[in-house]
């Protein structure tokens, strides 16, 4: 059913990305995303921290939702966005970028320094709203530069140019052909005001305050004056204060959802904590450890501060004093009113604590403690994966088994749980199933003619039966075709 009120929004913001459609499908843009994915990862700057990613990963799932539901995500480009994927990169920049086929990059700069969970989500509408009108394939449609590697050069060399990490920066440079190709990945104004108007709608239905894109505008553009250089964001996305005006014009509009107040923020706060690992306590030089227990114990560090403190100390080999703050952050647990879903971060905190000190029997203890969880939580991906590797460690290699079948069952593509399943299967002697195992690693990857290999050797084993041949062969038909199918983006 078709109301007044998607008739008129669909007139205010029209939907740039048509004739980009024509030229480059829903499913070309989700084989082109990959494909650019899988170069990112071969260049070494994804950040694999499954907690923050997890948790990105559920809030952005949301904002699609109550999107979806008010009608700001229609036709085509719901199938690109339901099956979006999201992943961090290690960089402190402040930047976040959207690829083709539903992908978006966060670099841990953007999460360490926004001031709330509602100004990163601010930016994480505005990449969504690129993705959803089809910005990326309609700026190259336009210039009659629509091919896939120049839309894959053009990506990696913005990222490249806006990376601090040298080694990464020459890698992504290499990978994009020469930095000259950052200057075609700048978005139109039209596209920009566009990305503001729908990520603004995309902001408010999931519940945040509008003031919170421009918040993060303005602190954005704060930080550039501050520096005198261009925050890597504002280098593909172009700045202006007609932007910050013209979104502030359009706040009455959009208060009309109810905020939302929950644990969510909690998450945020905390993850955000965990990552940044340098709090004002971490700097140890300036504290005896006389000082440290004293300030734990009397309650003077806040708990932002004591959970950050934790995961310094626990890198630092500080077992002791960071066994002292998982029993004060586990009482201060006891009378939070969200201790049901904080208490899996704080169970994760405690289980990596024994993991390091190489109690395993411990670490599954405390995991079982909080799994199975009822409801889709940032924390589960980490704790079963933990125990995992805990089990594994016990050689406890059938239940550590069976706990790598669940995680890949909701996460299929987690690399790490394949290659674990090839230890698994190599140390009962498997080595039929290691090679399969490592060939659904390699898939996971991109990296398929390795995969091929894996597979090659797995049937070269002679400990497959008639019906696990058949099925090496299908997957192995299947990567083929999937070969086949890339070789028109001419990105092997």
């Amino acid at each position: 059913m078709v109301t007044i009120f998607s008739i008129r929004v669909s007139a205010e913001l029209p939907d740039l990305g048509s004739s980009a459609a024509r030229e480059l499908s829903v499913e070309s843009e989700k084989i082109l995303g990959s494909k650019i994915f899988n170069r990112l990862a071969r260049a070494e700057v994804i950040f694999n921290d499954d907690e923050a990613t997890d948790y990105l990963s559920i809030e952005v799932k949301k904002i699609i939702k109550k999107a979806i539901e008010n009608n700001y995500i229609s036709g085509d480009a719901v199938n690109l966005i339901n099956n979006f994927d999201i992943f961090l990169i290690k960089d402190p920049m402040l930047n976040a970028f959207a690829l083709p086929g539903g992908k978006i990059g966060v670099h841990t700069g953007l999460f360490l320094n926004v001031g709330s969970e509602g100004e990163l989500m601010s930016v994480l509408s505005h990449e969504l709203a690129h993705i959803t009108q089809k910005h990326i394939a309609r700026m190259f449609v336009q210039r009659k530069e629509s091919s896939a590697l120049m839309i894959a050069t053009a990506i990696l060399s913005a990222m490249a140019a806006s990376s601090s990490n040298s080694d990464a920066a020459f890698g992504l440079m290499a990978l994009g052909q020469g930095i000259a190709n950052q200057k075609r990945l700048v978005f139109s104004k039209s596209a920009e005001n566009e990305a503001d108007r729908v990520g603004l709608k995309f902001l408010t239905s999931a519940g945040f305050k509008p003031t919170h894109m421009v918040s993060m505008l303005e602190r954005l553009n704060f930080a550039n004056m501050l520096s005198g250089m261009k925050p890597p964001w504002f280098s593909t996305h172009p700045m202006s204060f007609e932007r910050i005006a013209e979104i502030k014009s359009r706040i009455p509009i959009e208060e009309k959802f109810p905020i939302k107040t929950s644990v969510r923020k909690e998450f945020f706060t905390l993850i955000q904590a965990r990552l940044s690992n340098n709090s004002d306590l971490v700097n140890l030089k300036e504290y005896n450890k006389e000082n440290i227990h004293l300030s734990i114990e009397m309650n003077e560090i806040p708990i932002k501060e004591l959970y950050g403190l934790f995961w310094n100390l626990l890198d630092r080999n500080n077992y002791t004093t960071a066994n002292q703050i998982i029993i004060k952050l586990k009482k201060n647990l006891e009378y939070s009113k969200n201790k049901i879903r904080l208490k899996p971060m704080i169970a994760l905190a405690e289980a990596n604590l024994m993991n390091a000190m190489n109690e395993f029997k411990k670490t599954t203890k405390i995991i079982d403690n909080v799994l199975p969880l009822r409801q889709e939580h940032p924390s589960e991906r980490a704790l079963m994966k933990l125990k995992l590797k805990a089990l594994v460690n016990l050689n406890k290699l059938f239940l550590a088994e069976k706990i790598a079948k669940k995680i890949i069952q909701k996460w299929p593509n987690d690399f790490s749980v394949w290659a674990s399943r090839a230890l698994i299967a190599d140390k009962k002697g498997l080595r039929a199933k290691a090679h399969i195992y490592t060939a659904e690693k390699y898939i996971a990857m991109g990296d398929l003619r390795l995969a091929i290999e894996q597979l090659h050797l797995a049937r070269e084993s002679n400990q497959l039966d008639f019906i696990s041949l058949s099925k090496v062969d299908s997957k192995l038909n299947e990567i083929r075709a999937s070969i086949k199918e890339n070789l028109k983006f001419n990105l092997q």
